[in-house]
């Protein structure tokens, strides 16, 4: 009887059982005659002990799966059909050392089935700069998901850009970081790069490097949607350029919370942008930020949006921004940030916006800035408004300011503000402005006061 009849004869309880020097010395002919019952009995020690020479003889795709993680690499380079020589259900059982081994050319060979049946931990064995782009469109979205950082950067140039919207949606928040600034180019086909940016999450948007962000263009970041704008972080949101923000909508630019608005270049913003602030974001701008949005920009904005400036962002103000503000541009200011304008600013105030500050406005006016106010300003004021200033205002506007009050307007100064007015106020008097001092004003006139009244009568020379 031949070596051959022997192993044909012998059970395949029997075959289960033959030691690895057995496995080893049998040869081809031996080898090929083990019927496909024998061959899925054989272990994974006694694979491991076929000889190389005699890998083609044995019926590979009968083999257990939990057997093959005795095939050698050694083995497999011996098989003339190589890595293909095994089914679909096989292929989970093979070692993560022959799959690590894999090359590009045999990897391109598989097909889907094959490829998307490789476990997690035979993916991660997997050199992924050996998955070409045309074995990359192979991978589940559940394969994807489980790649690392490092093997999406050691992808095959080129690899990426063939990745479907399902597969780019799949990459974790972890593994985002591993795109180079060369892949992002994806993103910015205006064909397909909406629909595989869309498939982004924030959360994964957010994880992706500031520099890769900033490769997005125009047509790129116009895909952005607003859930992801608002989930950029801050360094994310300073790398954002004027062309990448080109076309923004108002909604895209209202979706960004008050914190990346204070990161926010605004100089990046169009005209027409920076009028879809909203009032939040407005207060959310800085002093500098403020000052460098331009002047027609500035004029756009409603009463509404103006409401919104803080009194840190009140001293950004430029005295061009100043001069398109009327009196109820300023009137829409709180009077925590009217009373933050600087004094320089109030100064250009013109007559106009003077006259028409309404009561919290007037009454918010800081010493200094009264202080700050010409004649021309001064003579602007109000019956009304001069009645609502207290003693400390009074005093602020100075000797030549009182002066140019009309007789209804020195009459108008509240009784409890009169002793804001000094010696030198009331010697800057005409008759007439005395004169128009009211029987409720006099008596609350301290003795100081009322010496000056009585001294700028005798002199008589105003």
């Amino acid at each position: 009887m031949s070596a051959v009849s022997f192993v044909t004869n012998l059970s395949t309880k029997q075959v289960s059982t033959l030691s690895t020097l057995s496995m080893k010395t049998l040869d081809s002919a031996a080898i090929a005659a083990l019927d496909a019952a024998k061959v899925a009995a054989l272990s994974s020690a006694q694979i491991n002990a076929i000889d190389t020479a005699d890998m083609d003889a044995l019926k590979v795709a009968d083999i257990a799966t939990k057997a093959l993680a005795g095939l050698s690499l050694a083995q497999l380079d011996a098989m003339s059909a190589g890595i293909n020589a095994f089914a679909t259900s096989q292929m989970s059982g093979l070692s993560t050392a022959i799959i690590a081994d894999l090359e590009s050319a045999q990897l391109d060979t598989l097909s889907s089935e094959k490829i998307q049946a490789l476990s997690s931990t035979q993916l991660s064995a997997l050199k992924t700069e050996e998955l070409s782009s045309a074995s990359v469109v192979k991978l589940s979205t559940t394969q994807v998901a489980k790649l690392s950082s490092a093997q999406i950067t050691s992808l095959v140039d080129g690899s990426v850009a063939v990745m479907t919207a399902a597969q780019l949606g799949s990459i974790s928040s972890t593994a985002i970081a591993g795109l180079e600034t060369a892949d992002m180019a994806i993103f910015n086909d205006a064909s397909t790069g909406s629909a595989k940016l869309a498939a982004l999450s924030a959360k994964v948007l957010a994880a992706m490097e500031t520099a890769d962000l900033a490769a997005l263009d125009s047509v790129g970041a116009g895909f952005l949607s607003s859930d992801q704008i608002a989930g950029l972080t801050l360094a994310q949101v300073d790398t954002l350029s004027s062309d990448e923000m080109a076309g923004w909508s108002s909604v895209q630019v209202g979706a960004l919370g008050s914190k990346q608005i204070a990161s926010l270049d605004v100089t990046a913003l169009t005209s027409a942008q920076t009028g879809f602030l909203t009032t939040t974001q407005i207060s959310a701008l800085s002093s500098t930020q403020i000052g460098a949005i331009t002047d027609a920009s500035f004029a756009t904005w409603s009463t509404d949006k103006l409401a919104g400036l803080s009194a840190t962002a009140i001293a950004g103000l430029t005295t061009d921004q100043l001069a398109t503000m009327n009196s109820a541009d300023v009137n829409a200011l709180n009077t925590k940030t009217l009373a933050a304008l600087s004094t320089a600013n109030v100064a250009l105030l013109g007559t106009d916006v003077i006259a028409g500050l309404g009561t919290a406005q007037i009454t918010a006016l800081t010493t200094a800035q009264l202080a700050k106010l010409d004649t021309t300003q001064a003579t602007a004021l109000t019956s009304t408004q001069i009645a609502l200033l207290n003693s400390k205002q009074i005093d602020a506007l100075g000797s030549a300011n009182i002066a140019t009050f009309s007789t209804a307007e020195i009459a108008s100064i509240n009784s409890a503000a009169i002793k804001g007015l000094v010696s030198e106020d009331v010697m800057a008097l005409t008759d007439a402005q005395l004169d128009a001092f009211t029987t409720t004003q006099i008596p609350a006139m301290d003795a100081g006061l009322v010496d000056a009244v009585i001294a700028a009568y005798a002199d008589g020379t105003v």
